[in-house]
């Protein structure tokens, strides 16, 4: 009866990849469903009203955290895709420009 340690490590690796996949799959329902009553009430999608008003549609009345939704990739996907601030910030960043000085035009400079 006596089973190798791998048999085993491997045994509660598979239980606890079932709870993992169990939470996500919770977290990804809340969440498509928080942000599409939030789109409907033209509430803006952000971390935080996300965070709030899932409470409301989770059983247990715990909602998601602000960190599920980014480490979720399925819901962090879906969030990106229904928030205007997301969207704004993005195309807010600017590439950097390369610097036009060279070598020469530095040693021109006098102090």
């Amino acid at each position: 009866m006596n089973q190798s340690p791998s048999a085993i490590h491997s045994d509660k690796r598979q239980w606890l990849d079932k709870v993992h996949q169990q939470r996500k799959d919770r977290s990804l329902t809340i969440g498509i469903q928080t942000i599409d009553f939030l789109v409907e009430q033209g509430i803006p999608v952000t971390y935080q009203n996300i965070s709030e008003h899932s409470k409301a549609f989770d059983e247990k009345g715990k909602g998601i955290h602000q960190n599920t939704i980014k480490r979720n990739e399925g819901l962090h996907s879906y969030y990106q895709k229904h928030s205007r601030t997301y969207k704004v910030k993005n195309t807010r960043k600017k590439p950097v420009m390369p610097s036009r000085f060279d070598e020469a035009s530095l040693r021109r400079i006098s102090v």
